[in-house]
């Protein structure tokens, strides 16, 4: 029970630890998508004030670390990239960001590349000429930041396994230690856990209905063994080996036999050969009777099998005085 409830505890634990990683990173990169947008749109409206003001020539020894700026006129022709030669540019016309800047005055968007598993931020403003001025800034996706963050979440994982481990050994131990320590004799005496009350109750019932039991089965035996030791013949009751389970007073007197004779082998008593074949006719089964001459007498004696079902348990021997 205590490896089940460690396991238990070491499963819930490493969960509890995976979804809240996740969790957490889910929520840290939506919050910080969300950052980035707001500084790129403050910087696109900069950016725009500057070329309203200054045209072209804005962008005269500007130096663009982070971001990209690219102007488009109303065509949808790039009229300046800050990182891309004009020439090998398409139309911008149909970008999702130039449509809503053309329309509302600005736009946004967002654009993932699966094979360098980025995405980019894009954030475009209207001019007062009709132009576009858009930002972006390229930001690394979910799955290249887990990636990246393989080294460190291995780190944490061996610390939160080995913090697991200690917690769960010490929590499998305290709730497993009131457990070892309940006293069975008396059940209803433990103190423990309140969902044990009602086996602790049943077992108590059970325990009452054995001491019954017990108690009327040894009464029957004391007066079984009353009734037989009181008997003048001798009685005899053989396992299917032999040997005595049974023997009352009569039976030692005749057989010769000490008072500790239980369990002996009833042919190392008494090595009479028709007392024998007697014996073994029983133990197969058979219902016998003979007279036999025992310690100068003579004694009839009767064997039969003791049969449980279909299988023959034992023998029993009756000595009569002839």
């Amino acid at each position: 029970m205590t490896k089940r409830i460690f396991r238990a505890i070491c499963f819930a634990a490493l969960t509890v630890f995976f979804a809240s990683a996740i969790l957490i990173m889910g929520v840290l990169y939506r919050y910080f998508s969300s950052v980035g947008q707001s500084q790129l749109k403050m910087q696109t409206t900069l950016a725009a004030q500057g070329v309203t003001n200054e045209g072209m020539g804005y962008f005269h020894n500007l130096r663009v670390v982070n971001y990209r700026i690219t102007w488009i006129d109303a065509d949808g022709s790039v009229l300046y990239d800050s990182k891309s030669d004009l020439a090998e540019m398409e139309n911008h016309f149909e970008r999702e960001e130039v449509q809503k800047a053309l329309v509302k005055g600005y736009g946004e968007s967002r654009r993932y590349s699966a094979t360098l598993m980025e995405r980019t931020l894009y954030s475009a403003q209207k001019l007062d000429d009709g132009t576009i001025l858009r930002l972006s800034i390229t930001q690394r996706s979910v799955l290249s930041l887990l990636l990246g963050m393989v080294p460190p979440f291995c780190m944490i994982f061996v610390f939160a396994w080995a913090l697991s481990v200690v917690l769960a050994v010490r929590a499998s131990k305290r709730i497993g230690k009131p457990l070892n320590a309940i006293n069975l004799d008396e059940p209803l005496s433990n103190e423990g856990y309140d969902e044990l009350s009602p086996l602790l109750r049943r077992i108590a019932r059970q325990q009452r209905q054995l001491q019954r039991k017990e108690a009327e089965l040894l009464q029957k035996e004391n007066e079984l063994d009353t009734i037989i030791g009181s008997m003048n013949e001798g009685m005899v009751l053989l396992n299917q080996k032999g040997k005595i389970i049974s023997i009352n007073p009569a039976a030692k007197r005749i057989l010769d036999a000490g008072e500790d004779c239980t369990g002996t082998d009833i042919l190392s008593l008494c090595r009479n050969l028709d007392l024998q074949e007697l014996l073994s006719k029983a133990l197969q089964g058979e219902q016998g009777e003979r007279v036999i001459r025992l310690q100068g007498e003579r004694y009839q004696i009767n064997a039969g099998p003791v049969i449980s079902g279909n299988d023959i348990k034992g023998a029993v021997l009756l000595f009569f005085r002839a």
